[in-house]
This record gives C-alpha cells, structure tokens and sequence, in this order.
C-alpha cells in the first residue's frame, strides 16, 4: 500500500570479504495510518478495539482514535553476492503515533534473508506463514475483519497466536510464498523459544508447514501449525496444532474471490476441537477505488460458537502515497464470559460493531 523509496547508499565497509558485486542498498519507507473509530457491543473479545488509543475504546466510551494497522518506520535492503546470493535485512519499527506518554517504538518485524534462484530464508521475527497461506485468501482488511480468523488462531500458544507474525523464526521458502501465484510454493517454519508459558522447556516451540499450487485462475493452499512441547518435570503443558485448507479464484483483473477452513485441535483432556470458515472477495472498481468484503463463523466442541463474522473495507486513493479508509466489522457470537456465584464461567450471547475511518500517508 505504500512505495518504497531507494536511496541506494554505498557503504563500502558493508561488503563480504570482496564477494559482495555491490554494496547493500538501504530503502526507507513506512506510513503514518491513524482513524476514528466508533465501537458498540457485548466485548465478545473477537474485535480488537481502541488498539494504540490512549484510554482504549469501550462499549461506554464507544469512540476513540487509534491505530490498530500501527503506523511504522522500515529500514531494508539487499546485497548481491559473486556467489549468486543476495542478503537482505529488514528492519521494522511500528510507531505509537497517538500516545505521546507510552512506548514510542516496538520491533514489528526484524529479519536477514538469504536467497537464490527460488530458494529464500529468513531468520528473525516475520509474518506468519499460516496468514500468507490461509487468512488471506478470504480476510484483506487492513485492521478489523478478522473475528472468525482470531477465534480459532488466537487458541496457539506464544507468539503463534492469532497467527499475525512470529518473534523468532527460521522459514525457508521454495518460490513466492503465500501470496504469490506461481505454480509450486511451499515454506517451512521452525519457531524458536515462541512458547512464553514457563512450564515448555522445548528449544523448538512450533514448526508451521504451508503449500500452494496456482492452476490458472485458481490457487489451492493449506497450512498446518504445530505446537512443540517438552515439560518441565511434574508439569502437563498442552500442545495445541491448527490446520488449514483454501482457495482463492481471479475471475478477472478487478475481481478476486476466496475462502479458507481452519480447525484446531486444542489437545485438552476433553480431546476438544475448534473451527472456523470464512469466505471474502475484493473488487477493483477503479485503479483507485477497491471494496472488499467477507463473512464467517466458527463453532467449537466446548458450545461456544461465532454465529456471524461480517467484515468490509472501502479504500480511496487519492495519490500514490496517500489513501483514505473505511472499514466496518460485526460479530455475533456465544463466549465464556460471565463468573457465577461458584466461580464458573458460563456461556453469554453477545455482538460487537466497530466502524472506523482512517487517513495514510505513506512515504
């Protein structure tokens, strides 16, 4: 959504033992993305509401400025080797554009790669391959719309959950990744200590596998993230997996339709599962009007349920470099919320709306 502007600096003291065919080249780029947002609900939790607003956002307060895409910063760039291979870094800093009081800088993503021909690897923090290969055949919103998504990839451990991006990772990719169309792509990921719960001494906390084939208009992928557990002694520590299957369908230029199923298993002693399903298309209206909308539910075997996950999303752009925003999301769904006089969480109906306009200007 944004260009990046090379400046292509010659930093002779960066070259590889004389194999380097040039020095690395340093791009600058990154946005400043900030909206309003209006929400009403029951705190269903599936919405991520008031994210980077400095009091958050409620029911009661129902409107807030935020910045739940996160305004960042992004330095990278690459470097060709006599070998064949090209280094890159990437280095991204999200930005709290609104609280001049809290942390100003948070490392987003953090990552070296190494490529030749369609081989690459990365090691560092980076996007998960489980969003590449499964949300976004059917979720394309920048911020809120992906109700359906959280309810099943919020239940992994770590940094695996909600499956947005991973803290310390070593993927290798075979082709374009996930959101590419080539014929054959896969990736494999070892995640590294992304386990926080105190009691998984495992080294490797989570391996995660994803698989494309693109067949004309038609691109079939699945995912499959796995939970790596070794115990502290005395201790039972749960090793939860997810797996996903999708498609995504490019009638035309203008117009892309997909969806994805994911189903987790949680590996509780009640040997419970968890699903979701969600089906979305973007239309092109213009080369610079582009709606996108979806819907999706959930159930799970403990009765908690989303009855309905619909999410869209309006982008106008005005310039190459800046674009105004209007996303909307609505959850309805059953979660275990309320406390009863035994300490018991008991199921509660609930829906959230949330409505927001943004403002980007990339540079």
């Amino acid at each position: 959504m944004f260009k990046k502007t090379s400046l292509a600096l010659a930093v002779a003291g960066f070259t590889l033992a004389g194999n380097a065919i040039a020095a690395p080249s340093v791009n600058i780029s990154g946005f400043v993305d900030l909206g309003l947002e209006h929400f009403s609900g029951d705190e269903t939790g599936l919405i991520f509401k008031g994210f980077n607003s400095p009091q958050g956002n409620n029911d009661d307060r129902n409107l807030a400025m935020n910045n739940p895409v996160v305004s960042r910063f992004i330095v990278s760039g690459t470097e060709e080797h006599a070998n064949g291979w090209t280094t890159g870094y990437h280095i991204e800093q999200e930005v709290n554009a609104l609280d001049d009081g809290g942390a100003s800088f948070n490392t987003r993503q953090g990552y070296i790669s190494l490529s030749k021909d369609k081989h690459n690897i990365t090691v560092g923090s980076q996007w998960s391959p489980l969003f590449e290969y499964s949300a976004w055949n059917a979720m394309k919103t920048e911020g809120h719309g992906y109700g359906a998504y959280y309810y099943t990839a919020c239940e992994l451990p770590g940094s695996l959950t909600c499956g947005l991006r991973n803290d310390s990772t070593i993927n290798y990719t075979y082709g374009g990744g996930g959101y590419s169309t080539d014929p054959i792509t896969f990736t494999v990921a070892a995640h590294i200590g992304e386990d926080d719960r105190v009691n998984n001494e495992s080294g490797i906390t989570g391996v995660t596998v994803g698989g494309a084939a693109s067949f004309g208009q038609v691109t079939v992928n699945a995912a499959y993230v796995q939970s790596i557990v070794s115990e502290a002694e005395g201790t039972n520590v749960a090793a939860p997996s997810l797996a996903s299957v999708g498609a995504k369908f490019r009638a035309n230029d203008q117009l892309e339709l997909g969806f994805n199923y994911q189903t987790v298993d949680k590996d509780n002693a009640a040997d419970e599962k968890r699903n979701s399903m969600s089906i979305g298309g973007m239309y092109n209206v213009s080369p610079d009007l582009s709606i996108h909308a979806g819907f999706g539910l959930g159930d799970d075997d403990d009765d908690s349920e989303v009855e309905s996950n619909v999410y869209a999303q309006v982008i106008q752009s005005v310039s190459d470099t800046f674009h105004i925003r209007l996303e909307l999301e609505q959850v309805s769904a059953k979660t275990y919320k309320d406390v009863n006089d035994d300490g018991i969480e008991t199921l509660e109906s609930g829906d959230d709306t949330v409505v927001a306009v943004y403002l980007r200007q990339s540079f």
